[in-house]
C-alpha cells in the first residue's frame, strides 16, 4: 500500500468517525429532549390524576351527605361489603348427608 493510499483510508476512517460522533451527539440531544418531554407529561398526569381523586371524594362527600351518613360510615359499609364479598366467592366444602 502506497502513502497515498494509506493518507486516503486515514482521511476515510476520520470522515466516518466524525459522521458517527455526529450522529452519537443528535442521539444524545434527542435522548435528552424525550426525558423532558416524558417528565412533562408525567407532570400533567399526576395534574389530572389529582384533579380526578379531589372531584372524585368532593362527590362521594356530597352523595353521602344526600344520604345522611358521614364519609367514614360510608367508606366502612364499602370495607364490609367487600369482605363479604370476598367470603361468598371462597369455595365451599359441600357436606356429604348420609
Amino acid at each position: 500500500m502506497t502513502d497515498a493510499e494509506h493518507e486516503e483510508n486515514i482521511k476515510k476512517i476520520r470522515t466516518e468517525t466524525e459522521e458517527i460522533k455526529r450522529q452519537i451527539m443528535k442521539l444524545e440531544f434527542q435522548h435528552k429532549k424525550d426525558i423532558v418531554e416524558a417528565r412533562k407529561r408525567s407532570a400533567e398526569l399526576d395534574k389530572l390524576i389529582k384533579e380526578n381523586i379531589e372531584q372524585t371524594t368532593k362527590q362521594i362527600k356530597y352523595v353521602a351527605k344526600l344520604a345522611g351518613i358521614t364519609y367514614e360510615e360510608l367508606d366502612n359499609l364499602d370495607f364490609k361489603l367487600q369482605e363479604t364479598g370476598r367470603h361468598l366467592i371462597e369455595p365451599r366444602e359441600h357436606s356429604i348427608i348420609s
